[in-house]
């Protein structure tokens, strides 16, 4: 019999469900969910001026007459735009990042649950859920899982990485879902569904469950509106992924703005490295030339630091980052085989431990919120510490998020200008879609029936899936670190996914049975999918593709289902405050057809459009640079922290852009290459 350790990356404050507060009728949204600490507009019309999320065909990266051309189209997305379609823990109902009690709100509910791998769930909460959600969700997990593996796969290819390196670093990765509901908001202009941030994972993957816009993300200093495909992914790059390809590839802000009329639901899976992985540059990327750019952590402390933080852009990250000569690539070189050794011996002897993210202060559901009508939205939700406008039409002077086509990384015709075009999607942009990913269009449906069925559940059976005081996981708000913190406008539904001995069974399976079947399907094919995004990262940069093989082989997968309720001041709140994320890579799925995610490029924030079917795909911030990246003319440019480090630093703070991977940039002079 396996042995079981508790691994808790923190805590998020436990507030309302803003999908109960919306339940009666609001003029004005709560103080506490008004966003004037958020850019304008919140609220956003098209702008045909405005660029748009590159889509991705997953089936022309294995066509050999597209492979070269769709790998340069996933690079140029990765690198481009970082974004393509295709308490004491955090997981339950609630808000993740939510740090005090005077912290702002975001406009949304979510449930936030590890799907993968088995052994880390909260089982308490995943058995929990309905019998058919729960059964839902063990497939989806399984099929985003590979779906993952193989966009990871694409990535270490398309960035010239070593193939085994991707997959030793994210075959057994860590996967959570959350599941997002941001009800309708009587003030969209004054608050936000989700607070601009980078993704602290690998590869977010994000599926729309309805028609409801929200999702924008900032390119050139523009939010871009993203617009979901039918049955696409939406798949941004993570934190982890940029460090990993040692700043090659970015992680890019983007946040969910709310709706006066309409609910949003959506269902975002994150794909992290393996539980027990060191996170750094791939030594593929790293030698005389290219010195590492982010520090060495383990995982768990990378996450215990990204949910102890508020939300804020891509804060963590910085947190990563080496600055000029801080570091020492031969010494780094030899560190992440060390760990790599540790990471193998203590799977070969079945030490099995459960991630805890730590926590975030419980928050209020916004879903609930939004039940009853308002005119305003309540104090704590009014943003007016982000930038505006809040509210973005769409300019078509603004560029578009990158889109890969994944079959074309291996179609031999079209292979290598897909690569690069990949590379550059990965490089500038850190953003793009994913089209032709390989993840079935039925599961893709069977997950948004389940998911939006899960946020119609009634509150009372929520609240047995709400966080718990020292967790991150369940439904709730993370980042949350004060009871005067903002808050955004959305709710969520963070769990860890893979690998299957870290989740928590008590959360995992209290999921309703179809959406645990589904998401248990849905997390294995997104850490396919990741793992074959991140093999083409590392074929892209040049990294040897074993490192990346290694780092993310059996990586920690975390969902989180978010949800962003209509709002009556949508330009006063912000769905998710601005951030990057703290993994390797996020990967999105748009449930419904409401815009929302934006991401900062150059600048600007740019709305992002989900594609049908697609995935989004943001490099994040995880891991230190890979030793192949690494030489005396390419120092690092980020430490090397360990996994848990890593996280248990990114989650004791609020969300706040790219904070922790500043935190982690080496600085000039810091360290010697020799």
């Amino acid at each position: 019999m396996e042995s079981q350790t508790e691994v808790n990356f923190g805590k998020s404050i436990i507030v309302p469900s803003v999908q109960e507060l919306t339940k009666e009728p609001i003029f004005n949204i709560p103080a506490r969910y008004v966003r004037d600490d958020q850019e304008d507009p919140l609220i956003v019309s098209y702008d045909p001026s405005l660029p748009s999320v590159p889509v991705i065909d997953l089936e022309r990266l294995d066509v050999e007459a597209y492979m070269n051309s769709e790998l340069d189209s996933l690079h140029s997305a990765c690198k481009d735009w970082g974004f393509f379609q295709e308490p004491n823990n955090q997981e339950g109902f609630g808000q993740l990042f939510v740090v005090s009690d005077e912290q702002k709100l975001d406009w949304s509910d979510m449930f936030y649950i590890t799907t993968l791998p088995h052994n880390i769930r909260m089982g308490h909460l995943f058995d929990k859920l309905q019998p058919n959600l729960r059964e839902t969700l063990e497939t989806y997990s399984i099929e985003v899982k590979k779906l993952a593996l193989t966009i990871l796969g694409h990535m270490a290819k398309a960035l010239k990485m070593d193939v085994e390196e991707m997959r030793e670093l994210f075959s057994d990765g860590v996967q959570s879902m959350r599941m997002n509901y941001y009800p309708q908001c009587p003030e969209p202009d004054k608050a936000i569904g989700f607070t601009p941030h980078s993704d602290a994972d690998a590869l977010t993957i994000l599926c729309q469950v309805n028609e409801t816009e929200g999702l924008q993300i900032r390119k050139e200093g523009r939010w871009i509106l993203v617009k979901p495909l039918p049955n696409a992914f939406v798949v941004n790059v993570g934190d982890i992924m940029e460090i990993v390809s040692n700043g090659i590839y970015r992680s890019i802000e983007h946040r969910a703005i709310v709706n006066s009329t309409k609910e949003r639901l959506s269902i975002a899976t994150f794909y992290s490295s393996n539980l027990d992985s060191e996170l750094g540059p791939a030594p593929s990327l790293i030698g005389p030339g290219n010195p590492a750019n982010f520090w060495r952590v383990p995982l768990e402390k990378y996450f215990k630091e990204f949910f102890a933080r508020k939300l804020s852009g891509k804060s963590y990250l910085d947190f990563m980052r080496i600055e000029n000569g801080e570091g020492n690539t031969n010494q780094q070189i030899r560190d992440i085989r060390v760990a790599r050794t540790s990471i193998f011996l203590k799977y070969i002897h079945g030490v099995n431990n459960r991630i805890n993210l730590g926590k975030s202060i419980i928050v209020p559901s916004v879903q609930q919120l939004s039940k009853e009508p308002i005119i305003n939205i309540p104090a704590r939700y009014v943003r007016d510490d982000q930038e505006e406008p809040l509210i973005v039409s769409h300019d078509s002077s603004l560029p578009s998020v990158p889109v890969i086509d994944l079959e074309r990384l291996d179609v031999e015709d079209c292979m290598n200008s897909e690569l690069d075009r990949f590379h550059s999607a990965c490089k500038d942009w850190g953003f793009f879609q994913v089209v032709n990913h390989g993840v079935s269009t039925s599961l893709l449906e069977e997950i948004r029936t389940q998911i939006e069925s899960f946020f119609k559940l009634p509150y009372e059976e929520k609240k047995k899936l709400w966080q718990q005081p020292n967790h991150q996981e369940g439904f709730g708000q993370v980042f949350v670190v004060s009871d005067e913190q903002k808050l955004d406008w959305s709710d969520m539904f963070f769990v860890t996914t893979q690998p299957h001995d870290i989740r928590r069974d008590d959360l995992f399976d209290k999921l309703p049975t179809k959406l645990r079947g589904a998401l248990e399907t849905y997390s294995i094919e997104v850490k396919k999918l990741a793992m074959t995004i991140l093999g083409y990262m590392a074929k892209a940069l040049k990294m040897d593709a074993e490192e990346m093989r290694e780092l993310f082989n059996d990586g920690v997968q975390t969902m989180r289902m978010n949800y962003y309720p209509c709002c009556p001041e949508p330009d006063k709140t912000i769905g998710i405050t601005p951030h990057s994320d703290a993994d390797a890579l996020t990967v999105v799925f748009q449930l419904n057809e409401s815009e929302g995610l934006q991401i900062r490029k150059e600048g600007r924030w740019i709305p992002v459009k989900p594609l049908p079917n697609a995935f989004i795909v943001n490099i994040d911030s995880e891991l230190g640079p890979a030793p192949s990246l690494i030489d005396p003319d390419n120092p690092a440019n980020f430490r090397r922290v360990s996994m848990e480090k890593y996280r248990k630093e990114f989650f004791t703070r609020k969300l706040d852009g790219k904070s922790y991977l500043d935190f982690m940039r080496i600085e000039n002079g810091e360290g010697n290459t020799c």
